[in-house]
């Protein structure tokens, strides 16, 4: 698992450096006063971007187990470390609620 979270880290580090250029090229690029040569250019090189650096490819994991499956974005948790932490009352106003 310590091979996926630092796979994962290296391309959260990728998208951040990317983020700044893919705006400016996306700005660019829907600018409609500039002329069309300059706008073709600038989505040949967003096409030519690595897919790394797309924000939509990042997995969200458990920072405990790192599972990727059922992770909530608020506590950053799995679904099955976040029951065991509340049943362990580890995460303080939470409790177990029963019906």
């Amino acid at each position: 698992m310590q091979k996926y979270i630092k796979k994962e880290r290296n391309n959260r580090l990728i998208v951040l450096k990317s983020e700044n250029v893919q705006l400016i090229l996306k700005s660019i690029n829907r600018n409609t006063n500039l002329i069309n040569i300059c706008r073709w250019e600038t989505a040949l090189k967003i096409n030519n971007l690595l897919r790394k650096s797309c924000k939509v490819r990042l997995v969200h994991r458990c920072i405990l187990t790192g599972r990727k499956n059922k992770c909530t974005n608020l506590y950053k948790f799995s679904r099955l470390t976040f029951l065991k932490l509340v049943n362990n009352s580890s995460i303080s106003g939470l409790k177990k609620s029963i019906w």
